[in-house]
């Protein structure tokens, strides 16, 4: 062979080796992006995974609870009824009295108030009682089955010779509108 040949196909040689070397660095760079790419596609479904094993456990807890929240959702819409229900609240004041000690003197109703989806109802409860029964009355009205606000209280007597306290208690009822 001549030089001039031999230095030609020694030239083409390292071209075509270079030419391989870059196409080889292309593919690897391209192997390498896409490995990178799929290791932060999985680390994402991986964290998607783990969002979505404590959403189901925190709805197999909520299942678990659902009969509990059904009796506290009764509860709510007992403490608001669909209706007045004076008969029902008088009654419930009369037995909140007897089961304290308490001697009901009268239950009165004032003007009701209209708000944003239910009604206030204002009562007035007089009663008598020692101080211990006027305690477990005022506990009585604050955590019965209907919800009761209660606005004003005032007490008067209670004294050594009579322990007898007259109670007149300000509270609103509520139903819904």
């Amino acid at each position: 062979m001549t030089k001039p040949k031999r230095a030609r196909e020694e030239t083409l040689a390292i071209a075509l080796g270079t030419a391989a070397m870059v196409l080889m660095l292309f593919l690897l760079y391209n192997q390498l992006s896409a490995l990178k790419t799929g290791y932060a596609d999985i680390a994402r479904e991986r964290a998607l995974l783990n969002r979505t094993r404590m959403s189901y456990q925190e709805l197999t807890a909520l299942k678990s609870q659902a009969s509990e929240m059904r009796r506290y959702l009764t509860g709510l819409q007992n403490a608001i009824p669909e209706t007045p229900g004076e008969d029902v609240l008088i009654n419930d004041i009369s037995n909140y009295a007897a089961s304290t000690g308490s001697n009901l003197l009268q239950v009165q109703f004032g003007a009701r108030v209209s708000r944003d989806k239910y009604v206030e109802m204002p009562v007035n409860i007089a009663l008598t009682a020692n101080y211990r029964g006027m305690l477990d009355m005022l506990n009585h009205l604050q955590n019965g089955g209907r919800a009761l606000r209660i606005e004003e209280f005032t007490m008067s007597g209670g004294d050594q010779l009579s322990p007898v306290i007259r109670a007149d208690i300000t509270a609103t009822a509520f139903y819904a509108d």
